[in-house]
């Protein structure tokens, strides 16, 4: 079951759930995003990734619009480091094509790609196969 978390106005920001059928987490981040939000979304999905020794993580921005580079020093400092302690090894970005967050999803995938296997996807579809294939080459 998901967990939902809401921003300060009661709105859901995200949704995170492990995913035991897929075996990985999913993270559904919805609507404006703020550095406070980005870090109560990626610790919880965080979490989970601790919890379930998952090393997939599935980070759906599909539904959010504005860029997010305010909170990429952040990422890559603190939250990065305790993903790849948690086992996280590969990384399924998906983004709205054309959308200022794939600006961000860029920036993103260079500070980490020589970390954590990335990928960035606009189909929520490829996203899911290419995980699922890194896990049949496990």
């Amino acid at each position: 079951m998901p967990q939902r978390l809401f921003n300060r106005g009661g709105q859901v920001h995200m949704t995170t759930e492990y995913d035991a059928a897929q075996g990985w987490v999913y993270n559904d981040w919805i609507g404006p995003q703020d550095l406070a939000s980005v870090i109560a979304g990626s610790e919880a999905g965080l979490a989970l990734l601790h919890h379930h020794a998952c090393p997939y993580l599935l980070n759906d921005n599909r539904h959010t619009f504005e860029p997010w580079d305010y909170a990429m020093e952040w990422v890559t400092t603190q939250w990065l480091p305790r993903a790849l302690n948690a086992g996280l090894t590969h990384y399924a970005q998906v983004i709205r094509a054309e959308s200022p967050t794939s600006l961000s999803a860029e920036v993103l995938y260079s500070a980490i790609q020589e970390q954590v296997e990335m990928r960035v996807f606009i189909s929520l579809q490829q996203a899911q196969a290419w995980l699922h294939q890194a896990q049949k080459m496990k």
